[in-house]
């Protein structure tokens, strides 16, 4: 089972920069979930991930897996459609995920979570303005094995995992196949139909091979599939939300299909290595449902078909001395269906419309893009490192719009059918200097430029001129990592000045509001991480981020001037503080408990600053127990049963107006795990 506390969190080895280093080694803001982290904290799921490391926010403005967003230092997707690229680069085993219904699925076959804060822009590139996060697989083993395991908890939480592992010819080739299943009753009453909604019905499945014909070359080809069917959108009124309540008429109903294939090589020779990751995805998303207000107000359904294709080729050095170098090219291209609809039932008449007049926008895109990247790191003495990168792109996005009116002309957009694409080209330099101050101790300076492409408005658009304009960030960044007091002590620090410039956000439109472009933004901030061990068996350790971040030019909102408001989703303060224990009471049995807070101070959740969720502190804990082979476990998530909403949106007084979703209740449990 796993060894749950182990030595210097800094000495644990990660990808950040496409290379397998130390974490107190390598110059960046980062953070390390690992398996003792997500299973001792129960972490299922990309949002508890992301609660689980300060500077991060994860919200949805309408409750369903299409709409989610991911902020990192208060950048991410302001806009939420379609058309919008996320802000923050997502990857699963090496693979770029192109959409964000791709991404937050539950956890099958994961080993490791990494989080890299601020732009990130030479080695990641496409998306990753605000920063990025990677999901790595474990890999299959040269070995026979298996381990499952179950939970159980309230609102009738089931929840199963399990994998095998075989070594078909020892040495050489491995198999392993991970499934996984989770089911839990709504959590949210709604009042209109009598029924608990904002429920689970997930479960997925991933088969791995793994080649290694000699220790220079491997290949591993990987298949997954994953499904949620489940109400879970759950928006109610603004106060109803933290009573677990709404009135939905017809609650939102929504599938998701993600499944993929990827092939990936590495080529080991004296000088460098060579790695190749070739990916083929496809997510299909169908929601539909009607307002929250128990008054039959109006209906709206999404459906969307997504595929994409990628190939990524890196070589790196792999030489010791003064001078190591990457670089590579990344391609991708996507096809992406969209089509939205909605239906006005009580309010028609405000419109002067019948009952069940529908307008419908269906959208084409196509988009590629294609990079060069590289960076060079010089050992000019032997206590300093200077690392000079850059990434050269160049992207295309391709739309054939159509919004189609009712019989009496349309209301909701402008009727026009619009075919139209625009060229994108950027260049995004990195410059980081490093000081090794003591062995142990680390200090740097860094200046990264991080991009993201524009888009089009590709859902109801007020406007024929679809299109919106790309959006840059300079990040400048100071930090130090370091260990000390004979490894009883990590202590990460960081801080930095972000220049946000022309965030797509929602702007004003004689014909209404459409998706656009505002002047600037600026984030100032810094993240403290600690970790100390101060006897054998404890450890505790604390996140901090602190960030101011506003809008220094926002005039063009639809409503009123935002100049000098809070970014969304941007709490000034986040943290995230754990006490950990293990004790053997026998040889071959250890006792373990966690107990964790998080806290995040006040957020909103629109540009004007009117939709605001006040701070809030989750607290969660695990005790259980370890043998040879097994594990028992008691948790609980959310102890002080704290209701907080998650998003919020204002529809308008006529569609529903101030609505949003909310966080899980308190949830206890029990889970049992065993290893053959």
């Amino acid at each position: 089972m796993i060894d749950i506390f182990g030595t210097s969190r800094n000495e644990v080895e990660a990808e950040l920069q496409r290379r397998r280093e130390r974490l107190g080694d390598v110059p960046i803001s980062a953070s390390l979930l690992g398996p003792n982290e997500m299973d001792l904290g129960g972490i299922r799921d990309t949002r508890e991930a992301v609660a689980a490391v300060p500077g991060l926010n994860w919200t949805t403005d309408t409750g369903n897996e299409r709409s989610n967003n991911i902020t990192i230092r208060g950048i991410g997707a302001n806009v939420i459609g379609g058309g919008v690229d996320p802000g923050v680069a997502m990857y699963i085993d090496d693979v770029f995920i192109g959409r964000m219904a791709g991404f937050g699925t539950d956890f099958v076959g994961l080993d490791r979570i990494e989080v890299l804060r601020g732009p990130q822009g030479s080695l990641y590139g496409k998306n990753a303005i605000g920063g990025a996060v990677k999901q790595h697989l474990a890999p299959p083993g040269m070995d026979n094995s298996a381990a499952a395991r179950i939970d159980g908890g309230t609102y009738a939480y089931r929840r199963a995992l399990a994998h095998a592992n075989v070594a078909v010819i020892p040495d050489r080739l491995a198999a392993r196949i991970s499934v996984g299943a989770l089911r839990q009753d709504g959590t949210v009453h709604d009042r209109s139909t009598g029924r608990d909604i904002n429920d689970r019905d997930n479960w997925g499945t991933r088969l791995q091979m793994l080649a290694r014909p000699n220790p220079d070359v491997e290949y591993q080809l990987n298949l997954d599939h994953a499904q949620d069917r489940a109400t879970r959108t759950a928006i109610a009124g603004f106060d109803d939300a933290l009573r677990y309540v709404t009135d939905a008429t017809r609650p939102y109903d929504s599938h998701r299909d993600n499944s993929g294939i990827t092939a990936k090589a590495l080529w080991r020779t004296p000088g460098f290595d060579v790695a190749s990751v070739t990916a083929v995805r496809h997510i299909g998303f169908g929601g539909e449902g009607s307002d929250f207000s128990g008054k039959d107000q109006w209906q709206w359904g999404q459906f969307d078909d997504h595929k994409q294709v990628s190939q990524e080729v890196r070589l790196s050095s792999n030489a010791a001395g003064d001078w190591r170098w990457q670089g590579g090219v990344f391609l991708y291209a996507d096809d992406y269906h969209t089509r939205s609809y909605q239906e006005l039932h009580s309010i028609a008449a405000l419109f002067g419309k019948a009952y069940g007049y529908r307008e419908t926008s269906v959208a084409n895109e196509r988009q590629w893009n294609a990079a060069l990247f590289g960076e060079v790191e010089w050992t000019f003495v032997p206590t300093w490192r200077l690392t000079l990168g850059g990434r050269l792109s160049h992207e295309n996005k391709w739309i054939s719009y159509s919004h189609a009116p009712g019989a009496t002309g349309a209301v909701l957009g402008v009727s026009q059918t619009v075919t139209t694409d625009r060229d994108y080209q950027n260049i995004s330099p990195k410059m980081v200097l490093a000081h090794d101050l003591d062995p142990g101790v680390m200090a740097y300076v860094k200046v990264e430029r991080g991009y993201k492409s524009g888009g089009f408005n590709d859902a109801f658009s007020k406007t024929s001129t679809l299109h919106f304009n790309p959006e840059t960030a300079w990040n400048y960044e100071a930090g130090l990592k370091s260990t000390f007091l004979d490894d009883s002590v990590d202590l990460n620090l960081a801080t930095y000045c972000t220049d946000w410039r022309h965030p797509q956000v929602q702007m004003a439109n004689p014909t209404g509001t459409i998706t656009g472009n505002s002047g600037s933004a600026r984030i100032l901030g810094g993240e403290a991480e600690l970790a100390w061990r101060p006897a054998k068996g404890w450890e505790v350790s604390s996140g901090l981020g602190y960030m101011d971040a506003r809008y220094l030019r926002y005039a063009n909102h639809p409503t009123r001037d935002a100049t000098g408001n809070r970014l969304p989703y941007s709490s000034r303060l986040t943290s995230v503080s754990a006490i950990q224990y293990q004790r053997f009471v026998t040889p071959w049995t250890k006792l373990f408990g966690r107990v964790e807070w998080q806290y995040r101070s006040s957020l909103y959740f629109d540009a004007l600053n009117e939709l605001r969720q006040p701070g809030y502190g989750i607290a969660n804990l695990t005790v259980g127990a370890i043998g040879d082979g097994w594990r028992v476990d008691v948790w609980g998530k959310n102890l002080l049963d704290k209701a907080y909403r998650i998003g919020a949106a204002d529809y308008g007084t006529a569609l529903g107006g101030k609505v949003a979703g909310v966080g899980e209740p308190r949830m206890i449990g029990a889970g049992l795990s065993v290893e053959f």
